[in-house]
């Protein structure tokens, strides 16, 4: 059964999502993640991935959409990030917008 929300809840949540993104891990690295602008009608976006410490992450929610790249099946979560990494929402929103940008003149 689907998690019920009141209609202020939801718009609140719809409001303050962040950037949809994938997360990996780092071989290697326990303190960072790999973390990859989605968008809808794109493919594979590696290219556009940044590696960003754990602890810039508040917290992720997952919009139910998985995305295949490089093999792998991963989960699309939209990103909040904590304190003064907060400016990463611009950045991921803005590799986003470039790479949807970049997939429709390919089309």
């Amino acid at each position: 059964m689907a998690d019920r929300l009141s209609l202020d809840e939801l718009l609140a949540r719809q409001h303050t999502s962040g950037p949809a993104a994938t997360i990996e891990p780092v071989q290697d690295r326990d303190d960072v993640v790999k973390l990859t602008p989605w968008i809808l009608a794109g493919g594979c976006q590696c290219a556009q991935s940044l590696v960003i410490p754990k602890k810039a992450i508040e917290s992720l929610s997952l919009t139910g959409e998985k995305h295949s790249c490089c093999g792998k099946w991963l989960q699309v979560v939209h990103v909040t990030f904590s304190g003064e990494a907060k400016y990463l929402a611009d950045v991921i929103d803005q590799l986003g917008k470039n790479a949807q940008i970049a997939s429709a003149q390919r089309s």
